[in-house]
């Protein structure tokens, strides 16, 4: 057996404080990154020659009819539809359905 003698301390913690999490603080800069966003209002498949073929006055005609809803992409991915609209002699888009986020 040790004989040796052991220094023994008694620990005395001070009153915890609740501080702030720094975790939205942080994420913050997250909030504030630029997103690309673009409307599809169609789209269609043509052969290199048809392509080349175009002038001014062509018509290209594209996938969807008039009273089908805008597909709108952030950074590529389709997150919602819409419908296009007039704002202050602006073309806009009116959100009328937002997908269900898939984080995965």
């Amino acid at each position: 057996m040790n004989s040796k003698k052991e220094d023994i301390y008694e620990l005395n913690f001070g009153q915890l404080i609740e501080e702030k999490s720094g975790v939205i603080e942080e994420n913050q800069n997250v909030f504030n990154a630029k997103v690309n966003v673009a409307v599809s209002i169609g789209n269609t498949t043509e052969t290199i020659k048809n392509i080349l073929d175009l002038k001014e006055g062509s018509i290209i005609k594209l996938s969807k009819n008039v009273d089908e809803k805008l597909d709108i992409y952030a950074n590529d991915r389709l997150f919602a539809y819409g419908e296009s609209i007039i704002t202050n002699e602006k073309l806009s888009v009116r959100l009328s359905k937002i997908e269900d986020s898939d984080v995965n």
